[in-house]
């Protein structure tokens, strides 16, 4: 949603929801909740989502104006959407809209994911996020892994949603409908809506009391509607029975000269009748112990997946403990840092200057402006080295949980269409292409099932490389760093390679104290300040702890990477 500067919304006359994506109805519908002050954020999630092609993106990018029935027009959104995506900041933590919005999702059973953009402190988080897991894409988190997290968890248990969508609309239709008997479920839909409910993933919205109505009330007339079958069974039994008896009689008193015989035959037809009794007695008693072994394997199982839930709890619980002690800490050893980026912020933002407009270049341009050094670096911090990935990474693997078969650098074919993959590993021997091919699109169990058969490929360092420089990813870090930094596209190209690297890891936002440095880039470019940009590289160091080394390590890298380019710059026109 958007926030005015004061946690109230500014109207627009008119003003209607807008949707960010027009999709085909199989794509999965998401609604972005967020506060205005979150806005760039907001806007890079959407831009990463539609990217994607899986997802129809929701967002409310109008002011609320006084007077206007805003809860009607949100509800709609929410009602419409799969999932909600909750943006947490300690703006959208604090807002009663926010909050309405996150309560409203709940009453509809919506399943939320919240996404931490900044971490929000002492700000009470709404009680309905509270006791979920964020996807976070606060500092010192690659946004890029940010926006994989997020792109696996929207489809994580996507059957059991829209299950979850289509029995609340079969119910809905049989509530609008007085409750008629004709619009229950029978049969087999009763048992598959039973299993429905009986495995909720964990982290899935709870069923509507409509839906256990619906199900109750389709489970009970089905009871009676095969009770009354019975019962006519029954009847028709006892009247054949009559007539059996009725004709032995008449029997009887016709055969009188053949009694002898009549004896005979109504032994029989009792040893028969006994037989079939027993054999009924039997079925009966086999059909009643498999019911009851099947149940204690279901209780059996439930027990240990409680069990393997509660240990992981308990370790994210630690992990989460863990991370706040050490950022903590790196927040007061570096506070001198941080004062320093946020002065040169405004004292830049104080100039007033207007940023040009992002430049027109296709995909294919925009790649010529990368050179091997940005393709080195942004690798280098991926996998660490050459002989790393021939160590490590050089076949196919599944990495754990929802991934999917991985090959090369992070590539995730999970996330990939038949085309894209054909295109981008087109370098690959065709047979290795087709068993490959067979892993597009597999997540989790069914990922790992196809490892051992595809253990064999070996994926040369050399051509992981290429495909990455064709990757989407790469090809979505460049378009953003051409947005964020216009006149970067103009530089020497290990210039224009230090920012690509450095969006590939932050994303390219520049609001929040947090982005200090990165504001002052944006501004400095724009001023033709060059030789004052490699600083603010290095400034960013406040921001993670001391003994992380990895990241300041890597801005200092990209500082020295675009000195190296004003130096040629310099050079070529002394």
């Amino acid at each position: 949603m958007s926030m005015g500067p004061a946690g109230a919304r500014n109207p627009a006359p008119g003003a209607v929801a807008s949707k960010a994506v027009h999709a085909a109805p199989e794509k999965l519908k998401i609604f972005i909740s967020y506060s205005r002050a979150d806005t760039a954020f907001a806007d890079e999630l959407v831009s990463g989502l539609e990217f994607d092609g899986g997802f129809d993106v929701m967002i409310d990018r109008h002011a609320i104006q006084e007077g206007e029935a805003w809860k009607d027009r949100l509800g709609a959104l929410i009602l419409a959407a799969d999932t909600i995506v909750f943006v947490l900041s300690p703006k959208s933590a604090a807002s009663p809209i926010c909050r309405w919005e996150v309560e409203e999702a709940s009453r509809k059973s919506k399943r939320i994911l919240p996404v931490l953009a900044q971490p929000v402190g002492d700000v009470p988080v709404p009680e309905a996020l509270a006791a979920l897991n964020y996807v976070r894409f606060d500092e010192g988190r690659s946004f890029m892994a940010g926006l994989t997290a997020l792109r696996r968890a929207l489809k994580t248990d996507l059957s059991w949603l829209r299950e979850h969508t289509r029995l609340l609309e079969r119910a809905q239709e049989w509530d609008s409908a007085g409750r008629n008997e004709n619009r229950l479920l029978v049969g087999s839909d009763i048992a598959a809506a039973k299993a429905w409910l009986a495995n909720r993933p964990q982290y899935a919205p709870e069923p509507t009391e409509l839906h256990r109505d619906f199900l109750q009330a389709s489970d009970q007339a089905d009871t009676a509607r095969r009770s009354t079958e019975r019962q006519r069974a029954e009847a028709l039994q006892r009247s054949v029975t009559r007539t059996r008896w009725a004709l032995g009689g008449a029997l009887v008193f016709a055969l009188v000269a053949v009694l002898a015989s009549v004896f005979a035959w109504k032994s029989q037809l009792q040893a028969v009748d006994a037989k079939l009794t027993a054999q009924a007695a039997q079925l009966k008693a086999e059909t009643a112990q498999k019911d009851l072994s099947e149940s204690v394997l279901d209780l059996q199982a439930a027990e240990k997946e409680l069990s393997e839930n509660v240990a992981q709890l308990k370790k994210k619980e630690e992990e989460v403990v863990a991370y706040y002690n050490q950022a903590g800490k790196a927040f007061r050893d570096n506070a001198a840092l941080k004062f320093q980026g946020i002065v040169a912020r405004h004292n830049i933002a104080a100039a007033g200057i207007k940023i040009d407009p992002a430049p027109s270049l296709s995909d294919a341009e925009l790649l010529n402006l990368l050179n091997d050094n940005a393709i080195d670096t942004i690798v280098n911090f991926e996998i660490e080295s050459r002989q790393r990935y021939e160590r490590s990474y050089s076949r196919p693997e599944w990495p754990s949980g929802a991934s999917g078969v991985t090959i090369g650098i992070g590539y995730d074919l999970q996330f990939a269409t038949a085309e894209a993959f054909a295109a981008d590993w087109s370098d690959l021997p065709a047979d290795q292409l087709q068993r490959l091919s067979a892993a597009v699109g597999l997540r989790g169990e069914a990922a790992k099932a196809l490892i051992p058969q595809l253990k064999d490929i070996v994926i040369p360092y050399d051509m992981a490389v290429t495909a990455f420089r064709r990757s989407s990813q790469l090809a979505q870090s460049l378009r953003m760093t051409a947005n964020a930094f216009p006149k970067a596209t103009k530089l020497p190209p290990d210039c224009f390679s230090a920012l690509v690297s450095l969006v590939y890891n932050r994303g390219a936002s520049v609001s929040g104290d947090k982005r200090a440095e990165m504001f002052a880039i944006s501004r400095l470019i724009q001023l033709e300040e060059y030789h004052a940009v490699p600083e603010q590289f290095r400034a960013m160091a406040w921001i993670w702890d001391r003994n992380l080394k990895g990241l300041p390590q890597r801005r200092a890298d990209e500082a020295k990477l675009f000195e190296k380019g004003l130096a040629e710059m310099a050079a070529a026109h002394p």
